[in-house]
């Protein structure tokens, strides 16, 4: 199992409020930074050999998501 704990966005872009403010600050901060979506995320962790992923949005502390996921057997 994996769990990633962050500002995760949903794949609009536009939600969470929280996830979308921490996009700016890496945009602005970091070169080529950004917050990365849910879409992202899966596929990722896909390529990894990741499967069942779900994502809790603003499950943990701070308004911060929650994703989990299983690696294939």
């Amino acid at each position: 199992m994996i769990y990633i704990v962050g500002h995760i966005l949903e794949d609009s872009r536009i939600a969470p409020a929280a996830a979308v403010g921490f996009n700016l600050v890496f945009l602005n901060v970091y070169d080529a930074g950004r917050a990365r979506s849910e879409g992202e995320h899966r596929s990722g962790l896909a390529e990894a050999g990741f499967v069942d992923v779900e994502v809790r949005y603003r499950a943990a502390p701070g308004d911060a998501s929650i994703l989990v996921a299983r690696k294939a057997a």
